[in-house]
């Protein structure tokens, strides 16, 4: 009787749209090699056009570990074309972590191209760590000389991705700087030495920009009262969406609309989050498009916002808002934004804490609707509370450990990483109380620790103890499944067990 062939899925992944080859390549030899070894293809996973870096949107790689993990993998072994293809992590721990989790759950990971095998032999192990070595430095090397050629084609003037924004459309020009075509949202221009500009779009658009400019310079409009005036109009965005305070601002300081191209003006590197970078470092190229509004006036609108920002007294911005409540016997952060010459509630809030503080400076007492922005400030004085005494816990348990200067995360031991964060109970009918916990979505933290607070207080009911990976949102409701009650305490003492290292006994001298 022939025995039955060893069932496989292969996971396959490129990084960019254009490596269009590259995943059938990678299936052809993947299926050659089962071939070869009686191994029967049942299952495929693809992501296509995902950076290896990071485990964040590698959709097929996330469902094959959930499925595998989780017991449900109707496969035996997963076979990839080579350890760059599994990915590029530039902690290569990460990378081994990933595929020790297959291994463990019974579904060992097969490289088909690579010249080790799983014999398990040391010198196998260490031919495995260098190629992940070399595929994340192969990223690093990659990303340097990337960044070196794009700021050569920025200081010739020439845009380096995004939208072309309102107003404005992207043209694909080649050498001679004469024109080829005109880009279409989304569309990548067909030849590798073709560079991109932009030139004015519809007519109707241009005008919108122009009268935004002339409302904020000549009129006197915040960006809030221009974006309710463009909205009562009809006029939205290039992405169809309404106006607001923060896509006109957005325009109003963007020195594309006086002709200019700037780049550089935040830093990405690796997959991390963007840094703003200092204005020394910018590469701005003046006069570079053709502009949709004058010199004079792009200066006048920016020495608006300088002047806006620049501090003032206490009690001449009190009384701006002083003034204002007589207008209209009644304060909001809609009113302050739209009313002309005054500072942004944004401002007054950062000035004053908040502003129920704000308008308490001169004398009038909030309507009932701000209860809910005062309660806000408890669960942020409860939020502190939190941090501190897991901090001092963790102080108490811990060999050592780091805390985030900003954040409630913590680093301990070097060795677990978590995040706490506060869930508010709310009432719905039908449901009852439900706590609802929706980010930040901290990147690779181990244990994400939530504490709910008894309904209409700040005070702690309970905690719950997810790992980091655990699906966002989390909902929490007065009666739970087990498989979620399994997660909760009663106090800080999961923190023993999470940051207490667990010393072994003295075996003696092994070569006694």
């Amino acid at each position: 009787m022939d025995t039955p062939a060893q069932r496989a899925a292969e996971y396959v992944r490129m990084s960019t749209e254009h490596q269009q080859y590259s995943i059938a390549n990678q299936s052809a030899a993947i299926r050659e090699y089962a071939n070869a070894h009686s191994i029967e293809i049942v299952r495929t996973y693809v992501d296509s056009g995902k950076s290896g870096l990071a485990l964040d949107g590698r959709k097929d790689l996330q469902t094959l570990l959930r499925t595998v993990i989780s017991g449900n993998a109707d496969f035996e072994v997963l076979i990839v074309y080579d350890v760059s293809r599994w990915g590029r992590f530039q902690d290569v721990d990460e990378s081994a972590y990933y595929e020790y989790s297959l291994k463990k759950a019974g579904v060992p990971v097969i490289y088909c191209a690579e010249p080790f095998r799983e014999t398990g032999s040391a010198m196998d192990a260490l031919i495995k760590t260098l190629k992940r070595v070399m595929a994340a430095e192969f990223s690093r090397e990659l990303s340097v000389k990337v960044s070196a050629g794009q700021r050569r084609i920025a200081q010739s003037g020439y845009r380096l991705g995004g939208v072309a924004g309102f107003g404005f459309r992207r043209v694909a020009v080649d050498t001679t700087g004469s024109r080829r075509m005109v880009l279409a949202d989304g569309e990548r221009k067909s030849i590798q030495t073709d560079r991109v500009t932009l030139v004015h779009g519809p007519r109707d658009e241009v005008r919108a920009v122009r009268k935004v400019f002339a409302l904020f310079v000549s009129h006197g409009f915040g960006e809030t009262k221009i974006a309710a005036y463009l909205n009562e109009r009809g006029i939205l965005t290039r992405s169809g969406n309404r106006w607001c305070q923060e896509t006109i601002h957005r325009m109003l300081t963007n020195p594309k609309y006086a002709g200019d191209m700037v780049f550089n003006q935040t830093l990405t590197k690796m997959g991390s989050s963007p840094v703003k970078n200092p204005r020394e470092k910018w590469i701005y190229v003046p006069n570079r498009f053709q502009p949709i509004i004058s010199r004079e006036v792009w200066n006048e609108a920016q020495n608006i916002v300088e002047k806006r920002g620049e501090p003032a007294l206490d009690g001449d911005v009190l009384a701006l808002l002083r003034a204002l409540l007589a207008k209209h016997g009644r304060l909001s952060s809609k009113l302050i934004d739209a009313e002309p010459g005054m500072l942004s509630a944004q401002t007054y809030q950062r000035r004053f804490g908040s502003l129920i503080e704000a308008y308490r400076r001169i004398g009038w007492g909030a309507h009932r609707r701000y209860k809910e922005i005062a309660r806000r400030a408890e669960v942020r004085a409860c939020y502190h509370a939190l941090e501190l005494a897991m901090t001092s816990r963790i102080a108490e348990i811990a060999d050592h450990f780091s805390k985030h200067p900003r954040k409630p995360a913590w680093t301990v031991n070097d060795e677990i990483s978590m995040y706490a964060a506060v869930a508010v109970a709310r009432k719905y009918e039908g449901t009852g109380l439900v706590w609802k916990f929706h980010g930040p979505r901290e990147a690779r933290v181990d244990m994400l620790v939530i504490a709910r607070l008894k309904f209409g207080t700040t005070e702690i009911l309970d905690y719950y103890v997810f790992p980091g990976c655990y699906a966002r949102p989390i909902k929490i409701f007065e009666q739970n499944p087990w498989s979620l009650d399994i997660h909760r305490f009663e106090d800080l003492r999961f923190l023993d067990l999470a940051c207490r290292r667990t010393k072994l006994p003295d075996i003696g001298d092994p070569d006694v």
